[in-house]
């Protein structure tokens, strides 16, 4: 992506834009749908519940339990900062659990009988159906946005060559941020020193607030030439959001002179941390003594969460192959009939902690098909080391069909139900591929391998090498059940649009 660069308005007295940011509207409107959809889900709720399980009390409590609902998600930030939807579904389950022990308590303050289970449950539901609507809202805005143009309009302040790649990590995410300018900050070989009496001493010492008027030693906000021109960049270009890239040697005073300088228009400042896909539920703001931090803790791979992992794992294992069963043996005689050989593949792959084992699948390929690879690697249509060819004539007619619909790795249930691998994961790796990996890539052998994943649902085979290994450090970097959730419910779609399977 192309930076736009700032056009110079006319005299440094351009007008500043007054007109509130164009999601402000939006923000408004969103808020307001989920107010009375999660007003509308908690009355219903009750209302149902309430009615089929024969708890009058709670059709007759279903106002007091709504408003306690709304309240504890205005008391969390639902409506008021939105998140991911990780982020948000975290609150919701917080406001879940919560709920029906603080009605509990006021009910015996009070001297009022409550349904204990029947609101837990109804909260519970009132959650499932608040995630339900969050996730179908974030597809509709994201759509509007791109149709109508309702996104942030940003200009990017920062040195020059780094800048580019900012715009381009912003560009990901069209639905939220537009880069519309950007001003490039010129960039001193070594950080300026300030002296004593300067302006620059007067800020550090005291952070509070800017320096008195008239005491900027000719290099404040009203002298600095880079500063004016963002103001101007800002008005011309009429942005809400302006964006600051630091750098280890741009002074971090000419950055708050910049804030200063905005802090008068309707312009949002965010300051860019360079921390890529950094996860929201695991980073927060630490400020020590005014010195302010970007916490990231680590993933939580370990201890009880990988037991559920597991536990769930063999669980649905063990459930999808007897629901299975009857397709399994199908499959098992087509194969049989259309070509001789074994009806299970088995090839060693990398798992956990570089763990060898044999992944089993059914046979796709001719029985001598691994003898005829040197042939076709002059054809290989992979990067990386990964063998690839989109018309392999080594595959069977049955195994065209069952790696187009995916079902040839069904088998690999087996392979979960053992704990060599999982049913969301990094893509497995062949022996040969990991004795080429780096150490950053190495970090995919830190969880079990998958049989879905990130790269499954994002385009299996029609990825790069690169994209494949990047997709695959972003699940070890964000795992959590909510994500495999989240995976497995896209993996369905990916298979029926077949993209990247063969």
């Amino acid at each position: 992506m192309t930076v736009i660069q700032a056009r110079p308005p006319a005299t440094l007295t351009h007008p500043r834009s007054t007109a509130p940011a164009p999601t402000r509207p939006r923000r408004l409107g969103v808020t307001l749908v989920l107010v009375v959809a999660d007003l509308a889900a908690a009355l219903l709720v009750c209302f149902v519940g309430g009615r089929l399980s024969g708890v009058d009390t709670l059709a007759l409590q279903a106002p007091v339990v709504a408003l306690a609902w709304l309240g504890g998600l205005a008391l969390v930030g639902e409506y008021r900062q939105f998140g991911s939807l990780g982020t948000r579904t975290r609150r919701l389950l917080v406001v879940a659990l919560a709920m029906p022990t603080g009605l509990l308590l006021l009910a015996e303050v009070v001297g009022v009988k409550v349904a204990g289970v029947p609101v837990a449950v109804a909260a519970l539901t009132c959650a499932a159906v608040g995630c339900t609507a969050r996730g179908s809202l974030e597809v509709a805005v994201r759509r509007g946005a791109r149709l109508r143009g309702l996104t942030h309009r940003v200009v990017l302040v920062g040195p020059a060559h780094v800048l580019p790649g900012v715009a381009e990590r912003l560009a990901q995410h069209s639905h939220r941020f537009r880069v519309v300018a950007s001003c490039p900050i010129t960039v001193p070989s070594t950080p300026p020193t300030p002296t004593a009496g300067s302006s620059a001493a007067a800020v550090d010492t005291d952070p509070a607030g800017p320096p008195p008027a008239g005491d900027d030693g000719g290099e404040g906000e009203a002298g600095d030439p880079e500063i004016e021109a963002c103001r101007r960049t800002v008005a011309g270009h009429d942005a809400d959001t302006v964006v600051l890239v630091p750098d280890p040697v741009w002074d971090p005073l000419r950055m708050r002179r910049l804030r200063w300088a905005l802090e008068d228009d309707v312009v949002r400042t965010f300051a860019w941390t360079g921390l890529w896909r950094a996860p929201a539920g695991r980073t927060h703001l630490d400020i020590t003594e005014d010195l302010p931090m970007l916490h990231v803790s680590a993933p939580r791979r370990l201890g009880p969460t990988r037991a559920v992992k597991s536990l769930i794992d063999r669980a649905v294992a063990a459930a999808a192959l007897l629901l299975t069963a009857p397709l399994l043996l199908t499959i098992v005689l087509a194969i049989r009939v259309n070509s001789r050989g074994p009806v299970i593949y088995r090839q060693q792959r990398v798992g956990r902690d570089g763990r060898t084992f044999a992944i089993w699948k059914f046979r796709t390929m001719y029985a001598d098909a691994d003898a005829h690879l040197g042939v076709l690697v002059t054809q290989n249509q992979g990067a990386g080391p990964l063998f690839k060819m989109r018309h392999d004539p080594r595959t069977t007619r049955v195994g065209r069909l069952l790696r187009r619909t995916s079902l040839d790795e069904l088998p690999q249930l087996v392979n979960v139900l053992r704990g060599q691998m999982s049913l969301v994961g990094p893509r497995p790796a062949l022996p040969a591929e990991v004795s080429r990996y780096h150490s950053d890539v190495r970090r995919r052998l830190t969880v079990p391998p998958g049989m879905t994943g990130l790269w499954q649902v994002s385009g299996r085979s029609d990825l790069t090498w690169a994209e494949s290994v990047h997709l695959d450090l972003t699940y070890v970097d964000n795992w959590s059940l909510l994500l495999d959730l989240q995976i497995m419910a896209r993996t369905f779609g990916a298979v029926v649009r077949g993209r990247g399977a063969y």
